[in-house]
């Protein structure tokens, strides 16, 4: 049974990611300023005066709106999934022949869409049956008059905390390695995905850890950073006469701020940008090293791509 070496393959992905920057750079720069357009086109329509009123009837989207946004989610999908696709194809095997305007293959987009939509798909039934379960784990800690049986809570959330956490098992092991599997096979196969994943959870687990926990610390250093900066000031608030007046201060200033945000969008493009193309470089050197440590380039089937 093959072990992913957890150090060398957090080692790796920070090493892809910062050392093949602007190689990275050019292989996405497409799909992540499409990306990027489309959000700050999307956030014209969106009402942000009303964010903060008292009335949350006040803050209301449209059916345009609301197709707006499943459009640009899906649009995301599509424009990350070709991102990562360009960078595990270069991670499996560098190339610097590839030009400044590349794009992977559309059929080899598709089909790691179509594996994370399969996995999707299954992933969303086992979290209804997971709920499902939790619920009736809950009726059963409770009496018929609805109190609560002796020990019922205990038991209802140590169902619940094994449910989840059996649940998040199942979505690292099957998916941790499944698009370099996909590039480099050319099929969709969730079930090797998930073989190749025996023994590798916590490893799995840990290097997941090891290039997520830098990233969540930095944004939230940035967030309350930048919250603080754009917050209305004390003062203004504390010179409200009446709640009302203050929720439409409040207002008043989300809709300043956001119109000086929209102005200064070319610039939050760039910075976007380089964040995702670092963010998503780390998260493709790690699956292919892993990948790589549990398939050598020699004994890997050869791809039906």
């Amino acid at each position: 049974m093959q072990k992913v070496p957890v150090g060398d393959t957090i080692a790796f992905a920070y090493r892809f990611a910062f050392g093949e920057f602007l190689t990275l750079l050019r292989l996405s720069w497409i799909p992540l300023t499409i990306m990027m357009v489309a959000i700050h086109f999307l956030s014209h329509s969106l009402p942000l005066g009303t964010i903060g009123a008292a009335d949350p009837k006040q803050f209301s989207l449209g059916y345009g709106q609301i197709a707006s946004f499943i459009a640009m989610f899906a649009l995301q999908l599509v424009c990350i999934a070709t991102a990562i696709v360009a960078y595990t194809e270069h991670a499996l095997h560098p190339s610097p022949d590839r030009k400044f305007f590349y794009l992977p293959s559309a059929k080899v987009v598709g089909k790691v869409l179509a594996a994370l939509l399969l996995f999707g798909l299954a992933f969303g039934a086992v979290i209804i049956s997971a709920v499902g379960i939790i619920y009736i784990a809950q009726l059963a800690g409770k009496t018929s008059s609805g109190m609560e049986r002796p020990g019922g809570g205990f038991i209802s959330t140590l169902v619940a905390i094994s449910v989840m956490g059996a649940a998040y098992y199942a979505f690292i092991r099957a998916t941790f390695i499944l698009t370099p599997l996909v590039v480099a096979e050319g099929k969709i196969d969730l079930r090797r995905a998930w073989d190749l994943g025996r023994g590798n959870f916590w490893r799995y687990a840990a290097i997941a850890l090891g290039i997520a926990l830098p990233f969540l610390i930095a944004s939230l250093a940035a967030s309350l950073l930048f919250a603080k900066l754009i917050a209305l000031p004390q003062s203004a608030l504390d010179s409200a006469q009446s709640a009302a007046e203050r929720q439409q201060m409040i207002m008043d200033w989300n809709a300043t701020i956001g119109a000086q945000l929209r102005m200064l969008w070319p610039l939050m493009t760039i910075i976007n940008i380089g964040i995702y193309t670092v963010m998503y470089g780390i998260s493709a050197g790690a699956s292919v090293f892993a990948y790589r440590a549990l398939v050598p380039a020699n004994a890997a089937p050869e791809s039906d791509a």
